[in-house]
């Protein structure tokens, strides 16, 4: 079967797709790297490829042409319930996940204790008013502390991704305990702009903590029935080409247009005046170490071999894969290549951990391993430089 025969079937399969409330997840037998990318700029969203299986969510009332066209099975009917154990808590006393106004106080804290090289810093407002915090790692210690190499670390693009938001608000404490104690933390401290966006979707976190657990995007009207765009589908490189979805409703629909999104523009601008350096954007899940390109795994980055390496690197630490971000599926529109493209930053995504999110008991070894990665990039920064 032929591309275009293929393109066709799934245009007659898809078409008149109207996205239901209630998201299931599924599973089909392993389908090649052309289909699963049509699949997905159909928007249709692939969480997980297996060996010999394929994952993704669907609209509950799409199921049947799914278990006709390819033997799909359920997974979960209504997807929200892979959280159900999370259904009743009481986040804030009865969770290690943070809310948005407990990673105020952590952030306000460090601050508080570590004023001489921490600073908290808005990069912007959410759609409903939330400021989008940042930390400021910095020593300024002598003249030349305004130039300074600058590195971001981020999480929460992805509302669903609570452990995306863990990783960075612990590497934020752990940097901050080990000044001084550590020569190495002590060094990149004095010396480099360390940068953290703990939740860069403050609004759709919230509405997931508090509402619909599976909930991905942000949470702007974008249609009379449809919130939200997938903020990782929203930036500026070859937006909209590939593994992004035209339809307000799905889960990976890209906007109006690239950086439509407060929380994308807020990076962007943010990224303009610290020309960062390089950065790792935390996602969940998968165990993963992605680098561009995504928008497609036709083109070879410029710095394929020094990404790798980097890479390679950082996954000594936490035993991550570390691949081509397109090679697991193309998706344009994402930080990655947008900040490699634009300012040059060698950008890397971490998948973290083998769920959106893992279980309580998990989270303290997830953030162990990946701040000992992270802590690993900032010491190839000289090297990157280079």
């Amino acid at each position: 079967m032929n591309k275009k025969t293929v393109s066709i079937i799934l245009f007659v399969l898809f078409s008149l797709v109207v996205f239901s409330n209630q998201l299931s997840l599924i599973e089909i037998p392993t389908i090649d790297s052309e289909l699963l990318s049509i699949v997905s700029e159909e928007g249709y969203e692939i969480t997980e490829i297996k060996e010999n299986s394929t994952q993704l969510i669907i609209p509950f009332d799409e199921f049947s042409k799914f278990k006709e066209k390819y033997n799909a099975v359920f997974v979960f009917e209504n997807a929200d319930d892979i959280f159900s154990e999370y259904f009743n808590l009481n986040l804030e006393t009865e969770s290690v996940y943070h809310t948005y106004e407990q990673m105020e106080k952590v952030m306000d804290e460090l601050v508080k204790n570590h004023s001489e090289f921490i600073s908290k810093h808005t990069i912007g407002k959410s759609y409903e008013g939330r400021e989008i915090w940042a930390l400021k790692i910095t020593a300024e210690y002598d003249e030349f502390s305004e130039h300074k190499p600058a590195v971001l670390f981020m999480g929460g693009h992805h509302a669903r991704e609570w452990i995306s938001v863990e990783v960075p608000i612990e590497l934020a404490v752990y940097i901050a305990e080990n000044y001084k104690s550590d020569k190495s933390i002590t060094d990149y401290v004095n010396n480099y702009e360390i940068w953290i966006i703990p939740m860069v979707n403050p609004d759709g976190v919230v509405y997931s903590q508090n509402n619909y657990k599976y909930w991905r995007k942000t949470r702007r009207p974008v249609s009379n029935t449809a919130f939200g765009v997938d903020p990782n589908r929203n930036y500026g490189y070859h937006w909209g080409e590939t593994g992004a979805s035209s339809y307000p409703s799905s889960d990976t629909y890209k906007g109006e247009k690239p950086f439509s999104e407060n929380c994308t523009q807020a990076v962007r601008d943010l990224a303009y005046e610290k020309k960062f350096v390089a950065s790792i954007s935390y996602h969940s899940y998968g165990e993963l170490i992605l680098y561009p390109y995504s928008y497609t795994n036709n083109v070879m980055a410029p710095d394929f071999e020094e990404l790798k390496k980097v890479a390679e690197e950082m996954a000594k630490y936490n035993n991550y894969n570390p691949i081509v971000s397109a090679g697991l599926y193309p998706a344009a529109g994402d930080s990655d290549d947008w900040l490699y493209s634009e300012i040059g930053t060698f950008a890397f995504t971490y998948e973290l951990a083998k769920s959106f999110i893992p279980n309580d008991y998990q989270v303290a070894e997830i953030c162990e391993v990946n701040i000992k990665s992270a802590v690993s990039l900032l010491d190839q920064i000289d090297m990157i430089l280079k």
